[in-house]
């Protein structure tokens, strides 16, 4: 099959209002790598996609995980009010963790906001555990974690 005869999936993205601070979760907790950081030009096609004022600081940030080379990005927005999300949330991303407990842990020593833990149950009935994060900016973050199949 040739490269453009399907949709392949690129990255996720989540806005937030400072990088460094995010990095704390994205970089520091689940262990995900900075790839690149830029400065957006101001006929970056983000302003009229995010619907975001001119009047605004963009900043793009590309992260990957040991296996997945460029699955993440962080739009930082500043100069303008970024509003929480509000709810119901509308997305999420979703991250498979090597160790979930830990990650729990870190997130909530922290201070992000760690939603109720409960039971993940499969399709093809692998039982797991999940539970929502929270990140500093109202994204929200699902991570699970299924035992090895053996």
């Amino acid at each position: 099959m040739n490269k453009n005869d399907t949709i392949r999936f690129q990255r996720a993205n989540n806005m937030v209002s400072n990088l460094d601070r995010a990095f704390a979760l994205y970089r520091d907790i689940f262990d995900m790598t900075v790839e690149f950081i830029h400065e957006s030009e101001p006929d970056c096609y983000s302003y009229s996609f995010f619907g975001i004022d001119r009047s605004a600081s963009i900043k793009f940030c590309v992260l990957s995980t040991a296996t997945q080379p460029r699955i993440m990005a962080l739009t930082e927005v500043t100069g303008v009010d970024l509003q929480q999300p509000s709810l119901p949330r509308r997305n999420a991303i979703v991250l498979e963790v090597p160790d979930f407990d830990r990650i729990l842990s870190q997130c909530a020593a922290a201070g992000f906001q760690v939603l109720e833990q409960s039971e993940l149950v499969t399709d093809a009935e692998r039982v797991g555990k999940q539970c929502g994060v929270v990140d500093a900016d109202g994204n929200i973050i699902l991570i699970y974690q299924l035992p090895d199949e053996g």
